[in-house]
């Protein structure tokens, strides 16, 4: 074999063993507690949104969203928008304990108070005004540790498939799939991102998920567009990361 073919093909083995290296260290790394905040737009309005990530015992962990209206969408959004999910994680995976979320102006008609019943096999409370008592599922999620389970399958080398999650209506099976790779111009500089798509059953939504490998697989970027018959698109709502904080290498 000539030479040159001899260093290509050795450059090309150690660009391969990086590569498995890499992907190695990723999916052991441990799930850690940050916090990310997004510029948040849709239909022309904007705000902003923060979510944090915390710890709180050896299998315990609590997960909030806080939304906050800008502009001429707190006309008619006049008060933050609050929600926290606690969580048990283990060697297993995501177990949601609880969800609840309001509107910060008390009002019934948009809060949520939700717990899971893991022991038997119900959750209930009450939701947008509704009282809930209804059967679980192994391996339910809700609208927030939803979030932490793809992280958390992602951290473990898992692509997802899919994920069962809680409805008022009943309960809901998302399809999961790895899209394409991309390499996001942020806030904290250029981030190499890996697109999985989400998308419900029978839904002409679907939502995407730009994780980053190399800040534990938090999402930098979420939007979801509506599909039309004939393939044609329309952006609904779309998340932009300008700051991710984690805890400090040791």
């Amino acid at each position: 074999m000539p030479q040159a073919a001899v260093r290509q093909a050795s450059r090309r083995v150690l660009w391969l063993t990086a590569m498995l290296l890499g992907a190695q260290c990723a999916a052991a790394e441990e799930l850690q507690s940050f916090e990310a905040t997004y510029a948040a737009s849709g239909h022309g309005l904007g705000g902003s949104s923060v979510v944090r990530l915390t710890q709180t015992g050896p299998q315990e962990w609590t997960y909030s969203s806080t939304e906050e209206p800008h502009g001429i969408l707190r006309l008619l959004l006049p008060a933050k928008i609050v929600s926290e999910s606690r969580l048990r994680i283990d060697a297993n995976g995501v177990v949601p304990l609880s969800y609840r979320a309001d509107d910060a102006a008390g009002r019934s008609s948009r809060g949520v108070d939700i717990h899971f019943d893991w022991d038997k096999g119900r959750v209930s409370g009450t939701d947008q005004g509704q009282a809930i008592d209804m059967a679980l599922q192994p391996g339910v999620q809700n609208d927030l540790s939803v979030q932490v389970a793809l992280i958390f399958q992602l951290l473990h080398g898992v692509t997802p498939t899919g994920f069962l999650l809680y409805d008022k209506s009943g309960i809901r099976n998302y399809r999961y799939s790895r899209d394409s790779e991309e390499v996001l111009d942020t806030p904290m500089g250029k981030i190499p991102t890996i697109v999985y798509r989400s998308q419900k059953d029978g839904s002409p939504r679907v939502t995407r998920f730009w994780c980053a490998p190399s800040l534990g697989f938090v999402p930098l970027r979420a939007e979801q567009r509506r599909v039309s018959s004939d393939g044609a698109s329309s952006q609904e709502w779309l998340l932009s990361a300008v700051a991710v904080k984690r805890p400090a290498p040791p």
